[in-house]
């Protein structure tokens, strides 16, 4: 029997883009959650946030450790911009994403979402597909390196393969979790 291909529609995608970016700014300035909190509102995605991040943002102290964990939304920001066309290429885990071409394309806090939302399109569900294998195999090999105690030979970094990791297997509707849940086994 083979498995069906299959992902979340674009727009539920290009939503996921625009609160995960929303709550990695606020990561990195916590002056901002008010002013995102009532734009997430507005646009009608304040519903669609996990309670994770309702958590995170409505908080009035934050802790560091939350701020760093929010932080790594942006390698699913990386990975949702390339899903829907915002980065030609999906670059191997070995470093840190660079967001600052797909944030110039979203809208940004206090700006409409209505046109960005209405003319996502994903790439192929296969090209998705192969990505999501290429990551969960990049992520493995950090895994065994790590238990062995030795560097892993492609310089892949494991935090990085795991939070893509976390990110295609949402977009591809692993085990149909949500976002506060997704599994990155390997």
């Amino acid at each position: 029997m083979t498995a069906v291909l299959r992902t979340r529609p674009a727009e539920e995608v290009a939503e996921r883009l625009l609160l995960v970016a929303s709550v990695c700014a606020v990561a990195s300035d916590s002056s901002l959650a008010d002013s995102v909190v009532t734009w997430l509102k507005r646009e009608n995605l304040w519903p669609l946030a996990s309670p994770r991040e309702k958590s995170f943002l409505e908080a009035r102290q934050v802790e560091v450790k939350d701020e760093i964990q929010h932080s790594w939304g942006a390698e699913a920001v990386y990975v949702f911009g390339w899903a829907l066309g915002l980065v030609p290429d999906l670059q191997p885990p070995t470093s840190q994403a660079s967001t600052s071409g797909i944030l110039d394309q979203i809208p940004a806090p206090g700006e409409s979402t209505k046109a960005f939302l209405s003319r996502a399109a994903l790439r192929s569900v296969v090209e998705i597909h192969s990505a999501a294998e290429e990551l969960c195999n990049a992520h493995a090999r950090c895994r065994a390196a790590k238990s062995q105690g030795r560097l892993e030979r492609h310089g892949y970094d494991i935090e990085v393969a795991q939070e893509r990791h976390r990110a295609v297997n949402w977009l591809m509707c692993y085990e149909d979790a949500d976002w506060d849940n997704v599994a990155t086994d390997t």
